[in-house]
């Protein structure tokens, strides 16, 4: 983590994934070095209001940090997004956290800081539900499924992200 760089509104440290609710009308970039994820409101033809961000998630607020411990509102390198337009969820990649962290936004609205609804993974020997350094996500819409990439184990993982979805397998890898 590299503190040095201050934590606002207007600027990012290490953009890396980025996606848009054209619903709600969002734009959510991953701002992993700040171990964040930040928010842009967008007009009705989806293009920024301004340049600043109006919400964050990861992190209590737009400027301060509340560190990066394993608890469902905090991120420590938060690198690929994925948004699911029919549901409102964001998947968001915990990179350094082992964990992919679900936001279900289907109420649409934001409150910065909040806590994901949802934990996919969590570090531990390689089994159907841990991750170690998840560096990839995507989503199939269809059949409701998010196939992770395990770096950390070798393998793609597939989440059955259904509301009463059965778990997880190992697509393939370990």
């Amino acid at each position: 983590n590299n503190d040095t760089v201050s934590r606002n509104a207007a600027g990012f440290n290490v953009p890396i994934g980025i996606s848009i609710d054209t619903d709600n009308h969002w734009l959510f970039v991953a701002d992993a070095e700040n171990d964040r994820v930040v928010v842009f409101d967008l007009d009705s033809n989806n293009q920024p209001v301004d340049l600043v961000a109006d919400h964050v998630l990861g992190q209590p607020n737009l400027t301060s940090s509340a560190g990066t411990g394993i608890v469902n509102a905090n991120m420590n390198y938060p690198d690929v997004i994925e948004y699911d337009q029919s549901n409102h969820r964001l998947f968001v990649s915990d990179g350094l956290q082992d964990r992919v962290m679900v936001f279900d936004f289907s109420g649409g609205s934001i409150t910065d800081g909040v806590t994901a609804n949802y934990i996919l993974g969590g570090n531990g020997a390689a089994s159907t539900t841990t991750m170690q350094t998840p560096n990839g996500l995507a989503y199939d819409s269809v059949n409701n499924r998010l196939y992770v990439n395990d770096t950390g184990h070798n393998r793609t993982i597939v989440f059955d992200v259904r509301p009463n979805g059965s778990g997880a397998q190992s697509l393939c890898g370990v």
